[in-house]
C-alpha cells in the first residue's frame, strides 16, 4: 500500500492560563502562540473569558496581517472600517491609529480618542470586540484605557438607574449639538456615512449573560430620549463623571507586539494623551461581530 503523501493538518490544543488583572476589568491569556491554529475548546474558553474581564491581553505576538485577522476571528467576522483613508494597504479589515495621522484642526500630528467611548454604535449593526495590535510606540506614555460599563452601571444608585435606563440616544455619524468633541476628519468618500441616524439604547442588554451596560460614543450622541440638546449634554457628562470609577478602569501600558481585544458591549475605551507626540505611536486596530443592539 503506497504511503500517504499528505499530511492532515493538526490543531494541538494549547495550554494556556488567563490571569486579572483588575478586579473587574482585563485579563492577560498567558502560553497562546496567536500564529498557531486554534482549538475549538480554547476558543470556547477565550470568549467566556473575554465576557467575563470585558478585554483580554496577548503579550509577546509576532503576527503578520493576515495572522492577526485570524486571531481576531476567535471571537468575531472583521468587518470593514470607515475612514478608508487610514486602511492598511487597501485591506478595509484593518486600520492604522496613529498620532501621525492629522488632527481635526490640520494639525500634522495629534492625539486621537482620548475620551471615554464605544466604538460606532453610528452603525444599525455595531461591531461586538475592537482590537488594537501594536508596532511602534513611544518611549513611554500612550496607554489605552478600558472601563467596565457593567460594573459602572450596576454601581449606581437606583434612583440614577432608573433615570437613563430604557432611554435610547439619538446617535449619528457626527454629532453637533451635545458633545465638543469631534471625529477625525471625514475624506470625501466617507461622506456617505455622514447620513446615518439611528436610536441605539443608552443601556444595553449583553446578549451572552443578560448583563446591562451604559453605552455611547459621546461624540455621537445627539440628543437622549426625553431630554433637550441642552439637558442631554449634562447627561452625558453626569453619566461619565458618576459611574467611571478607577476600580472599574484596567489601563493597558502598550509592548511591542501586544494585542488587546475588548468587548464593546460592555466597556468604553480610550487612549491617553501623554506621551510625546514626535514619537511615533501606530497600532493596527480591527473591529468583528456585527450584533444590534438591545
Amino acid at each position: 500500500m503506497a504511503q500517504n503523501r499528505f499530511k492532515m493538518a493538526v490543531t494541538l490544543k494549547q495550554k494556556i492560563s488567563i490571569k486579572p488583572l483588575g478586579k473587574h476589568t482585563g485579563a492577560e491569556v498567558i502560553g497562546l502562540d496567536l500564529r498557531q491554529p486554534i482549538d475549538d475548546e480554547t476558543k470556547k474558553e477565550l470568549n467566556a473569558a473575554i465576557v467575563q474581564w470585558c478585554c483580554l491581553v496577548f503579550s509577546e505576538q509576532n503576527l503578520s496581517p493576515e495572522q492577526y485577522l485570524d486571531a481576531v476571528s476567535i471571537f468575531g467576522e472583521p468587518v470593514e472600517q470607515n475612514y478608508s483613508a487610514y486602511h492598511l494597504d487597501g485591506n478595509p479589515l484593518i486600520n492604522t491609529v496613529s498620532n501621525h495621522h492629522p488632527g481635526k484642526d490640520g494639525e500634522e500630528k495629534a492625539y486621537h480618542a482620548t475620551y471615554w467611548h464605544t466604538d460606532f454604535p453610528d452603525r444599525e449593526l455595531p461591531p461586538s470586540f475592537s482590537a488594537l495590535y501594536s508596532l511602534k510606540l513611544p518611549d513611554s506614555g500612550g496607554e489605552t484605557g478600558v472601563v467596565n460599563m457593567r460594573a459602572a452601571f450596576e454601581a449606581l444608585p437606583q434612583d440614577f438607574k432608573d433615570k437613563i435606563d430604557n432611554r435610547k440616544a439619538y446617535t449619528v455619524r457626527r454629532a453637533s449639538k451635545v458633545s465638543d468633541i469631534a471625529v477625525k476628519h471625514i475624506k470625501d468618500e466617507d461622506e456617505k456615512f455622514l447620513a446615518i441616524k439611528l436610536m441605539q439604547p443608552l443601556v444595553r442588554t449583553h446578549p451572552v449573560n443578560g448583563s446591562r451596560a451604559i453605552y455611547f460614543h459621546q461624540g455621537k450622541v445627539e440628543t437622549i430620549e426625553g431630554y433637550t440638546t441642552e439637558e442631554s449634554r449634562a447627561l452625558v457628562q453626569e453619566i461619565l463623571e458618576t459611574a467611571i470609577k478607577p476600580e472599574f478602569v484596567y489601563k493597558h501600558p502598550w509592548k511591542v507586539g501586544d494585542m488587546m481585544i475588548w468587548d464593546n458591549r460592555a466597556t468604553m475605551h480610550r487612549g491617553y494623551p501623554n506621551f510625546d507626540l514626535e514619537q511615533h505611536r501606530l497600532l493596527y486596530r480591527v473591529i468583528a461581530g456585527n450584533e444590534k443592539a438591545f
